[in-house]
């Protein structure tokens, strides 16, 4: 139940942050970064709680590079979903 949770509230925080970054808010970009950041982090998702911490740096910074960094984000959870799940369902 708790992967699953993450992963729904994940899919949400990703669509809020490229919201975020098409609409050049920084702080609320960073926020959501730092939140998902710690999810991932209490999960094992160590991979992707480092991406969150560099691309709230960038939002810190006038987002720069935010996109690329989305998109290694984006790639990141996709690749981590199905292990997420299979560690945590079995």
């Amino acid at each position: 139940r708790l992967v699953d949770t993450f992963i729904h509230d994940s899919f949400t925080r990703i669509e809020a942050i490229t919201r975020g970054i098409e609409a050049a808010d920084g702080p609320l970009v960073a926020g959501i970064c730092h939140s998902l950041k710690g999810s991932s982090a209490n999960l094992g998702a160590t991979h992707l709680a480092s991406l969150c911490a560099e691309l709230e740096v960038s939002a810190n910074n006038g987002l720069t590079d935010s996109v690329e960094i989305l998109r290694r984000l984006e790639a990141c959870f996709d690749r981590i979903r199905p292990a997420l799940s299979a560690a945590f369902h079995n």
